[in-house]
């Protein structure tokens, strides 16, 4: 928790601020029932807003819409609450999260969140009371509604939060448009503080996360006050009270605090039309790449949505277009002859078994396991289960019946037919995949040029003019393929070889392809755990948990200038400072001089004997990437290596720093001191003796509140407050001389620290 009860600024406070915090637009409750067509548009300017007063009508059911009523149409058992402080769940009734008695309405138990409760039925009909069928689960404008019963996703849940609870920066699942109604907040202050972004800054957003070490579609993530100044969009912020409904526009994403001391919500998603573009473009390849299981079974709602001629002619032309599009990618060609089975599903959902995707139509069966299916896109991207050479084509429906479909629709329409103008002309999905079957049968391998490791011809590529073959996670790896993109190019490709921009151990060309970090993430694992071969991509980082700055610096050489054999030269950038694209990379190549390529000479300060066991990265970088993190300053936990002596024959480290043009190096005067920097490994053993400690406090917390003793528990929570804020001083005090060593001795890297330590907020 980065907050507490009495640091949480109001909407005004940082209204007032400036920055990059802007208000939501805010309209009063009969704008929906006054103004035709108002909520869509709303929808497609794609900026969050909030609807005030709802329970302000008479038809708001005051008696009904209570945690009174919650509590008596709950269930008597323990549900599972997440206690916000830990990240961990604690089970308890929802009667002991809600006191009804006055005994124990003084209470207050903070960081507390049920999520995801069944909703009474008597909320759903006074809701239906209140609302208007466009803003309503499964309403007019929610296309979850052509989905068969039992298929369709249960998204209209209740909430309850305590003070101090959240649902840090999240997207809600499959694009979706989410909705927030506040029900009852009990407290002085108002019930929550919403946070959210806009569909125009995506990208930006995407990027902010990333930096966070974080994925901007599937992780949920507590971003603080200091660390939103730091964004480059613009930062929604609203507060919402009893009767308000904040609204989340499609693919957009949003952070909720609870501030009073007792919140009670109802949340809902509908898939808008505006929504299914931004799934199928936008979240959905991210949602296959991480394995990330689509539950709002959308793949299938284009063809059950054509079914019917109950939508308007906007939203049929949309739906169209989509199954139109998804038709086509799947075409394995006219001149195929490949046996595709028909699969009677009887009504159940067919799911990729490796990336947890739901199949609309055509996928490949393993006719060896019997029930493992993959998605065109897993299996064009190298994933499957261990029968690689075993599968074969099905389907769900025949491409005759979805083409009739399509037909029907456009007749109704009348003389609407889809333009293909700034479609660009690419293999599809399917005639990649037709190639990929009949390539994994065969059992030649080929050495890659990059790697220099053998892998099955199915797993590379070959350049079309010196016949070197190229491995594709080598092409992610060093080159940044885009792989689907890659694989849809009908041009012959050229590879970076014949382009003079391979950045291999054995290619040393003047302007080398600078590739892009990669930093690590969490693992990407298939759903079922018989996928077990990994596709090309997965699964590649550049940084390593835990890497130890200091460590690397000390495998380098006094000699003055040396030209090792075999040693790779370093990566320049071009003059511009910014890294180059693998197309521009290509262009520029061209107008190379073959008498400007060069071998560099790389300059080494320490002797460090061949007999020395070293640890760390290779000779003269601080990483793969040369880049310094700020969690190998503040956060490294790794024990010394009691086995490593320091020899005689090294001499103190002296650092190194350059030019920003790398021609030149200096040596900077060594510290008087040259021990003044080093950390105290006491002070280091407290920071890891007070973690043990508070780690064992959150276990006691949390059984004790499991056992309903909210004193205790109260005591426990100041303890912990008190031995967090501990620890984060003697972090704060080991960084602060971490950056003064390197301000003075390595002041380039000390930029580079201090700014990572501000953008996450430290």
């Amino acid at each position: 928790m980065e907050f507490s009860q009495s640091n949480i600024p109001s909407a005004q406070d940082l209204l007032r601020s400036g920055e990059l915090f802007v208000p939501f637009s805010e309209f009063p409750v009969q704008t929906i029932y006054e103004t035709t067509g108002w909520f869509e548009r709303k929808l497609q300017e794609g900026k969050p807003f909030v609807i005030r007063g709802l329970n302000q009508l008479d038809c708001w059911d005051a008696p009904t819409l209570n945690n009174g009523c919650l509590v008596t149409s709950s269930s008597s058992g323990a549900i599972p609450v997440r206690n916000c402080q830990t990240g961990r769940d604690v089970r308890m009734r929802l009667r002991d999260l809600i006191p009804t008695d006055h005994t124990r309405a003084g209470h207050v138990r903070e960081s507390l969140y049920a999520k995801d409760l069944q909703c009474p039925a008597e909320w759903i009909r006074a809701l239906k009371a209140v609302l208007p069928s466009c803003l309503m689960q499964l309403g007019s404008f929610d296309l979850f509604r052509v989905l068969p019963k039992e298929i369709t996703p249960e998204v209209l849940m209740a909430y309850v939060g305590t003070q101090l609870s959240l649902s840090g920066f999240h997207r809600c699942f499959s694009g979706t448009v989410a909705l927030n109604l506040m029900v009852e907040s009990e407290g002085s202050r108002y019930g929550s503080l919403c946070f959210g972004t806009d569909q125009a800054s995506q990208e930006k957003y995407d990027l902010f996360m990333e930096g966070l070490g974080k994925s901007s579609h599937t992780d949920w993530a507590n971003i603080s006050i200091a660390q939103m100044k730091t964004a480059n969009f613009p930062i929604y912020v609203t507060h919402q009270e009893p009767g308000d409904l904040v609204i989340f526009p499609s693919a957009t994403a949003h952070q909720i605090w609870n501030v009073s001391s007792m919140v009670t919500k109802v949340v809902w998603n509908i898939m808008h039309a505006s929504s299914i573009p931004s799934f199928f473009n936008y979240i959905q390849p991210v949602y296959q790449k991480q394995c990330h299981a689509d539950t709002g079974r959308v793949p299938l709602i284009p063809i059950h949505a054509l079914r019917d001629s109950s939508h308007n002619p906007e939203e049929t032309k949309l739906l169209v277009d989509m199954l139109q599009q998804l038709v086509d990618d799947e075409d394995t060609g006219c001149d195929s002859s490949v046996p595709i089975k028909l699969v009677d599903t009887q009504g159940a959902v067919v799911e990729c078994n490796f990336c947890g995707l739901t199949i609309w139509n055509r996928h490949l069966h393993c006719e060896q396991c019997g029930d493992f299916d993959l998605c065109l896109t897993c299996y064009v991207s190298g994933r499957s289960c261990k029968h690689v050479g075993d599968y074969t084509w099905a389907e769900l429906f025949r491409s005759e019946y979805c083409r009739s479909l399509i037909k029907t629709a456009r007749d109704r329409l009348g003389s609407y037919s889809a333009s293909d103008i700034g479609r660009p002309k690419q293999k599809t999905l399917g005639a990649i995949a037709l190639v990929a079957v009949e390539a994994r049968r065969q059992s030649s391998e080929r050495l890659c040029h990059l790697c220099r490791d053998s892998h099955p011809v199915w797993k590379g590529i070959t350049c079309s003019q010196c016949s070197a073959f190229f491995c594709y996670r080598g092409l992610y790896r060093h080159f940044d393929i885009n792989l689907l993109r890659f694989l849809r190019n009908e041009i012959p490709w050229v590879c970076p070889k014949c382009s003079q921009i391979c950045n291999c151990r054995c290619c040393h060309f003047s302007r080398p392809y600078q590739s892009k970090d990669k930093p690590i993430r969490a693992r990407i694992k298939p759903v079922d755990p018989r996928g077990r071969i990994a596709g090309f991509v997965d699964n590649v980082f550049d940084q390593k948990r835990g890497k130890r700055a200091v460590t690397i610096t000390q495998s380098a050489s006094p000699q003055s200038t040396l030209e090792p054999r075999g040693q790779k030269r370093p990566r320049t950038p071009n003059n511009d400072g910014h890294e180059r694209s693998l197309h521009e990379a290509v262009d520029s190549s061209e107008s190379v001089d073959s008498s400007q390529i060069r071998r560099s000479h790389i300059v080494t300060d320490v002797d460090v004997p061949h007999s020395l066991p070293m640890r760390g990265s290779s000779t003269g970088s601080f990483n793969s990437k040369g880049q310094l993190r700020i969690s190998d300053l503040v956060e490294d936990r790794s024990p010394p290596d009691k086995s490593f002596h320091r020899s005689p024959h090294v001499q103190d480290h002296i650092p190194l720093s350059s030019t920003p043009d790398n021609t030149a190096y200096r040596y900077p005067h060594e510290p008087k001191n040259p021990n003044e920097n080093i950390l105290n490994p006491i002070d280091e053993e407290n920071i890891l003796s007070l973690e043990r400690k508070l780690g064992s406090l959150r276990q006691y917390a949390d059984g004790l509140l499991e056992l309903s003793l909210i004193d205790s528990h109260a005591k426990v929570l100041d303890k912990i407050s008190s031995l967090e804020a501990q620890i984060e001083r003697k972090r704060r005090q080991k960084a602060e001389l971490l950056f003064s060593g390197l301000n003075r001795d390595f002041p380039d890297l000390a930029d580079i620290a201090m700014e990572e330590a501000r953008r996450r907020g430290l």
